[in-house]
C-alpha cells in the first residue's frame, strides 16, 4: 500500500480531477443513511475519502464526520474542498474507528487492501460501530486477485472481489443487506452494505 500512496501523494490533483468526472455518490451515501436508520444526525467516517469530493455530500448530511486518507496530499485537497470538516491523515488499515460510529464508508479503497487486511479491518470496525452500524463500501469485481497497474504518475496495487468474498469475510459479525453490481468507464464495480 505505501507504493499506492506515493503514488496519489505524486499525483493528487491529477487524480482528483479524474475522479471529479465520474461524479458524486450522492444516492449511494442517502442509501448508507436509509439503511443504518437511526434518529438524529449519524457518526459517519470515510476511509480513503481522497480528495473529499463524497466528503462533502456526507458532511451536508451530518456534521459528525471524519475523513480519513494515507496520502496526505488527497487529505489537502480534502481541508481545502470541506475546510469544516474533520480530515486525518491515517493508514486505514491502523486507524482506531472512534467507539459510537454509525456508518464507515469506504468507496473504492478497500480495493486497495488484500483480503486479509480487508478481514482484519472489517473486524476491527465491528468493535467501533454501534448496533445496526453499517459498513457501506464499493470495490472492483471479478474473481480475487492482485492487479499493479503503472501509469504515468506511478504504481497504483488492485485488489478484486466478488461478493461470495464478503460474504465470508462478514460470516458472524455483519449481515449483508445490500449489494449491486455496476459497470463504469468499462469496469466492473460491485457496492456491499454490512450491518451490525
Amino acid at each position: 500500500m505505501n507504493r499506492t500512496t506515493e503514488t496519489y501523494n505524486r499525483a493528487a490533483e491529477a487524480y482528483a480531477e479524474k475522479f471529479s468526472h465520474i461524479g458524486r455518490r450522492v444516492a449511494d451515501i442517502d442509501r448508507g443513511i436509509d439503511l443504518w436508520g437511526g434518529e438524529g444526525e449519524p457518526c459517519v467516517v470515510e476511509l480513503g475519502c481522497g480528495n473529499g469530493r463524497d466528503a462533502q455530500v456526507i458532511f451536508e448530511r451530518t456534521k459528525r464526520f471524519t475523513g480519513v486518507d494515507a496520502s496526505k496530499e488527497m487529505i489537502r485537497l480534502a481541508r481545502e474542498w470541506v475546510p469544516r470538516a474533520l480530515f486525518l491523515v491515517e493508514d486505514m488499515r491502523t486507524y482506531e474507528i472512534p467507539d459510537g460510529t454509525d456508518i464507515v464508508y469506504a468507496f473504492a479503497s478497500f480495493l486497495h487492501l488484500n483480503r486479509e487486511e480487508v478481514q482484519q479491518l472489517l473486524t476491527r470496525i465491528h468493535g467501533s460501530l454501534t448496533d445496526g452500524g453499517v459498513v457501506y463500501l464499493s470495490v472492483k469485481r471479478d474473481d480475487y486477485h492482485e492487479y499493479v497497474r503503472v501509469d504515468d504518475y506511478g504504481p497504483r496495487t488492485f485488489y478484486f472481489y466478488q461478493e461470495s468474498d464478503f460474504r465470508l469475510m462478514a460470516e458472524g459479525l455483519y449481515k449483508m443487506v445490500y449489494t449491486d453490481e455496476q459497470t463504469l468507464l468499462g469496469v466492473e464495480w460491485l457496492t456491499v452494505v454490512l450491518k451490525k
